[in-house]
């Protein structure tokens, strides 16, 4: 049914034997009886029960992986009738009683103990093979009339299919100690001769065939083969102790079924082997059913016989009594080659036997413990790979010590803390990388995540609390820009219906104190912006974006041109109509036609009125520039000396010098607090330029239309609407000189909806997380196909969590169409409770603005 191979664990190289159950013989029976076999004997650790090392399948068949025994079944022994003492025989079978009755305590009947099933290895040892018939609690069993086990050594109960317990077992001992004894069957025959036999019949007396034979030995079989299982022996023990003591007796008087006892054997004469063959025609003394040795044997040959025994059983005596001293003093080498001496003088003298398998004991033992110390120093070292491997050799030697298997335990518990703190360093330094950056609700829902995993750890619960404080603090910061804005706005619209002194009263009662008030209060009254309180501001509220916040602020609270004073509008109305009434005066020269029509003569001597006279030089407008005020700067200050450098080449027209400076100002200290008026100067000084190349460029184009076009009859309208909406210059509240406005560029444009976009890419992080298609259609539009493909994907994961982080600023055209960069990071959590974190990926979102409200579009 079965097919055995020989293997090597490549772990450890180790021999092991793999039983295979065949292609042929695979059926539901034959892996059952395989199930049984490794529950049944994979539980039991006894040295005459082989060991089960594994169970699995290959290519669909089942097989087992057990220890390999280099040597001979007692079925192969028996068969070639070997010459071997009667002790040694008796002794293999106190192995079996002693593997036998460690299962029976276990709860583990055999059911099929037959010399096949048995193997001696080439220390004389006894293995007990194949429990594929064995089952637990036999006794709660009943299979009525259904046989099993091998017929020959089957009790009655079995052959009845009556239920059965440990008993039945014994009788198959008895059974197989009658056929090691006599090399024949105690119940020979066909299946249904053994099978009444057993029932109804007796072996033949075991006198009758090895003459001689101890008459304890006839005892035991008598009581072990008895029908009725009551009769028997109750326990395997008892059978054991019985043997034991006759095979002491038989070893005490050196008396043997053979005289192979008598004379020197080889080292594999304890396996079925002698040196030496009996010669052609004879017949071994100890073969079953021979008679005595010859009685013609001289008293001398017996005295001398008789003599050597004694002689060589003091030595052993001796020899053994200095092993034993020595194995008590711990000298387990000296103790080991004294009892190699006795075994050399009786290769089968159970005592010497018995202390060899001690020492060997101890040696594992202390083996043992010199690779757990080992294994202890490793782990110390952190080396854990080579503590669990010194652990894994301990095992082998002690596979029941619970040392070994609290030291496996140890290092499995140390394992899992370094993955712990692992997981909890790397979340961590996710957490403090989106802090930096500004996810603050990341940062808390990564702290969340260590804490999951270690409910005290100070440095999240930290990190949480400082996070949420920053949440609090930014909705804080926009409530007041809002309040700000509001107040410039209200100041703004006393001070254009001329309530100039309650604009200013109003931003000055405006509290707590903000830039952009102070900013605009300060243009108000003609004053250069320098206020302490605003680096304190900046201090407690960060800003971002280029220019400072304040700056783009006071853009939004100025609002377009056409919302200026109507006073700065006369004004520019005014400079306008000076330039076109300069203008047309120099091309029409009004005075010349006034002239003509007083003296109609001059024309018969006046040049012909066909020929232009050339046009007069035309000046252009001169425009004041803006005032420069540099604000007092402290002593103290270290960016005092550069803002008064970029002051002074304002005024001289140096506007690149100073934004040189304002640049390394900016460098030196990004919140300064003088950064916001110098900007300002800077941005007027410019505008001033270009206002004032714009008229030079007017007038020199005027002046050169009028030199080459005729003359031409002056326009009932002198007024050009066109040059009249083009804004020459404006003043603001206070004479400060403000420039128009201008179309903001993309990236101006970005930095003004950066927080609406980035409250956009929070609503999309909780919309995937939510693994809803509904909510995430609430925040990005998508056709069927990409639903779809949505819909796939969360089917793969129990959890899916998004993080995404703005790079840089948004660029915003003109349509309010975004391309927002971003990186993005994926973590989801399979099925089986896994959690992967995948790679951040760069990606470019684009979106749209409908109404007041950003939208993701699709990719």
């Amino acid at each position: 049914m079965g097919s055995l191979y020989l293997a090597k664990d490549p772990k450890i190289g180790r021999l092991v034997a793999i039983k295979l159950v065949r292609q042929e013989f695979d059926s539901p029976e034959a892996r059952q009886r395989f199930a049984r076999e490794a529950q049944s004997a994979g539980t039991l650790r006894h040295p005459n029960i082989v060991t089960i090392f594994d169970v699995d399948e290959h290519d669909g068949l089942p097989f087992i992986a057990m220890e390999y025994i280099d040597g001979e079944t007692l079925g192969e022994i028996v068969k070639r009738k070997a010459l071997l003492p009667i002790a040694k025989r008796l002794q293999w079978v106190e192995d079996l009683c002693n593997g036998l009755a460690y299962a029976h305590r276990q709860g583990v009947i055999h059911r099929d103990i037959k010399p096949a099933n048995l193997m001696v290895d080439t220390e004389g040892s006894l293995k007990i093979l194949d429990f594929g018939l064995a089952r637990r609690d036999a006794s709660k069993f009943t299979q009525s009339h259904v046989i099993i086990g091998t017929p020959n050594y089957m009790s009655p109960e079995q052959i009845r299919g009556q239920n059965i317990d440990t008993r039945s077992d014994i009788f198959s001992v008895g059974a197989l100690l009658y056929e090691v004894l006599t090399y024949k069957e105690a119940f020979p025959g066909a299946v249904h001769q053994t099978m009444h036999k057993i029932l109804h019949e007796e072996p033949e007396p075991i006198e009758t065939i090895v003459a001689g034979i101890d008459p304890g030995i006839a005892k035991i079989l008598s009581r072990a083969l008895q029908k009725d299982r009551d009769g028997r022996y109750a326990d395997l023990t008892a059978m054991r102790n019985d043997l034991a003591e006759v095979r002491a007796r038989l070893e005490s008087v050196s008396v043997s079924v053979d005289d192979a006892a008598t004379m020197p054997l080889g080292r594999d004469a304890r396996f079925g082997t002698t040196q030496g063959s009996p010669a052609r025609g004879t017949t071994p003394l100890s073969t079953p059913g021979s008679r005595p040795g010859s009685s013609q044997a001289s008293k001398r040959f017996q005295t001398n016989r008789q003599s050597l025994q004694r002689r060589r059983s003091e030595q052993i005596t001796a020899a053994l009594d200095e092993a034993r001293k020595l194995f008590e003093a711990g000298d387990l080498e000296k103790a080991r080659d004294k009892c190699d001496a006795a075994l050399m003088l009786d290769p089968d003298h159970p005592g010497a036997l018995q202390l060899m398998d001690d020492i060997g004991a101890e040696a594992d033992r202390q083996q043992a413990a010199q690779f757990m110390a080992e294994a202890r120093a490793e782990m110390q070292k952190g080396q854990l790979d080579r503590a669990e491997a010194l652990v894994a050799q301990a095992r082998q030697m002690q596979p029941e010590s619970t040392d070994v298997q609290q030291l496996q335990e140890a290092i499995d518990t140390t394992r899992r803390e370094i993955e712990r703190t692992r997981q909890v360093q790397e979340t961590m330094r996710r957490a403090r990388q989106r802090f930096a950056e500004g996810g603050f609700e990341a940062a808390i829902r990564a702290a969340g995540e260590v804490l999951a995993i270690d409910p005290e750890n100070a440095a999240a619960k930290d990190l949480q609390t400082r996070a949420q404080e920053a949440i609090e603090a930014a909705a804080t910061r926009a409530e007041r820009d809002k309040a700000a804005q509001s107040a410039v706005a209200s100041a703004r619209k006393l001070f254009e219906s001329g309530d100039g002194p309650g604009a200013i009263a109003q931003l000055e009662a405006f509290t707590p104190k903000h830039d952009l008030v102070s900013a605009f209060l300060a243009t108000l009254k003609g004053e250069s912006f320098d206020s302490g309180d605003s680096a304190a501001g900046a201090a407690e509220f960060p800003r971002s974006g280029q220019g400072g916040e304040t700056a783009h602020i006071l853009r939004q609270a100025r609002g377009p041109t056409e919302d200026l004073p109507a006073r700065r509008n006369m004004l520019i109305a005014v400079g306008a109509f000076s330039v076109i009434l300069v203008t047309a005066m120099a091309i029409y020269r009004p005075w010349e036609s006034a002239a003509r029509a007083v003296d109609p003569l001059a024309a018969n001597t006046s040049p012909s009125a066909d020929t232009a006279s050339a046009p007069a030089p035309v000046a252009p407008p001169v425009l004041t520039p803006p005032p420069v005020t540099a604000p007092t700067v402290a002593a103290t200050d270290p960016n005092g000396p550069d803002l008064t450098k970029a002051y002074d080449a304002i005024r001289n027209n140096r506007v690149d010098d100073a934004v040189r400076l304002a640049a390394v100002i900016r460098k030196r200290d990004p919140k300064y607090a003088g950064l916001a008026g110098l900007q300002l100067a800077i941005d007027n000084q410019r505008a001033f330029e270009v206002k004032q190349k714009e008229a030079a460029d007017a007038a020199a184009a005027a002046l050169a239309s009028a030199a080459a076009a005729p003359p031409a009859k002056p326009v009932a309208d002198p007024e050009t609407p066109s040059l009249m909406k083009e804004a020459v210059a404006t003043v603001a509240p206070g004479g400060g000189y403000v420039a128009p406005s201008e179309p903001p560029s993309p990236l101006l444009r970005g930095q003004v909806e950066r927080p609406a976009i980035e409250a956009v890419l929070r609503e999309w992080e909780k919309a995937v997380g939510s693994m809803n298609i509904a909510t995430i259609s609430n925040v990005r539009s998508f056709d069927k196909r990409q639903a779809q493909n949505w819909q796939n994907t969360y089917k793969n994961y129990k959890a899916i969590e998004m993080n995404v982080r703005l790079t840089a600023d948004p660029e915003v055209n003109e349509n309010f169409e975004a391309v927002v960069p971003v990186q993005e990071v994926m973590i989801v959590t399979q099925k089986n409770g896994i959690k992967l974190t995948m790679q951040p990926r760069n990606e470019k979102y684009r979106m749209h603005k409908v109404g007041d409200k950003w939208r993701l579009l699709p990719p």
